[in-house]
């Protein structure tokens, strides 16, 4: 491929990736002081894309993006970190009615965890040489798990597309697509579907979770037709 088309591609997959990673750290753990001030990075990307796909989804999420931005700037870091942890708990932890954040819980009978979704999330994992993060002790089908194999994903085209490798890059344009496909886009429909009605985001202005399930919605249907466009 010419200079300009790598160019292309390395910005595009180099932008995928930091949108997966800060998706992905969302829903990882209750927040630690180095997430704290990076949400207002996002808000211009994932509003530039809402407004040129027209995704109601996307919108809403940026909406809950920034009044989520504007709760940092108006409480101090210890009572953004401790309501933060507070909704965590509450949303994702606590009780019967919490939304389970893996794919199991949320498409299979039961809300039993490590099921066929469990499994066929694995077969990607291994087939792409994709390690679980050391720190991360949740399954492989967690929502936050997924994203950031997906960063990794974007961050391999990148790689190759360095390399001039178009038979490699395709390879793994359609991986992503097929996994967006197989994997993600049902599930998380429903996760951002159970997130909303569990929460109350009318009457907190702490609405970080609420934001990241829109947007991780949003941004999976607006990348499913992105990386179809690329392949044709």
């Amino acid at each position: 491929m010419d200079k300009d088309t790598q160019k292309f591609l390395t910005d595009m997959f180099s932008g995928r990736a930091a949108l997966y990673e800060f998706l992905s750290l969302i829903f990882k753990k209750p927040p630690q002081k180095d997430f704290i001030g990076i949400s207002k990075n996002f808000i211009a990307p994932f509003n530039n894309l809402a407004e040129s796909s027209g995704s109601d989804i996307l919108k809403k999420g940026v909406e809950l993006l920034i009044q989520y931005v504007e709760a940092e700037n108006d409480n101090s870091f210890t009572e953004v970190i401790g309501e933060l942890n507070n909704r965590y708990t509450a949303l994702f932890l606590l009780g019967f009615s919490s939304v389970m954040p893996t794919a199991s819980t949320i498409m299979t009978p039961g809300c039993v965890m490590r099921q066929e979704p469990w499994e066929r999330t694995k077969r990607f994992y291994n087939l792409w040489g994709y390690k679980m993060p050391a720190d991360f002790r949740e399954p492989e089908d967690h929502i936050s798990a997924q994203l950031r194999f997906m960063e990794k994903m974007s961050l391999h085209s990148v790689s190759l597309v360095a390399k001039d490798d178009n038979e490699g890059f395709v390879n793994s344009v359609e991986a992503q697509h097929n996994f967006l496909k197989e994997n993600m886009v049902d599930w998380v429909t429903q996760f951002n579907f159970m997130l909303s009605r569990r929460s109350n985001a009318s009457k907190c202005s702490f609405t970080l979770y609420e934001a990241g399930g829109f947007l991780a919605e949003g941004y999976i249907k607006e990348d499913i037709k992105l990386l179809n466009d690329i392949l044709q």
